[in-house]
């Protein structure tokens, strides 16, 4: 498996992709959820719910700096 790094913004969420979509031979099939197209990669992932927000991570650390 080939690494790509976050920071390579759409290639890494292709990246994500090609790892959950199975059965997409065109990029197009990569964007669209539900015959909705996304028009991004990102999107796409955010659509799917597997992007989430560093709120709980974040909880997580100000709960730790209290104690």
């Amino acid at each position: 498996m080939y690494f790509v790094h976050p920071a390579a913004d759409e290639r890494f969420f292709l990246h994500l992709l090609l790892i959950v979509v199975t059965c997409a031979t065109f990029f197009e099939h990569f964007r669209t959820v539900g015959n909705i197209k996304d028009p991004t990669f990102q999107a796409t992932y955010r659509t799917l719910g597997l992007l989430h927000d560093d709120v709980e991570w974040d909880t997580c650390m100000w709960e730790a700096c209290i104690d």
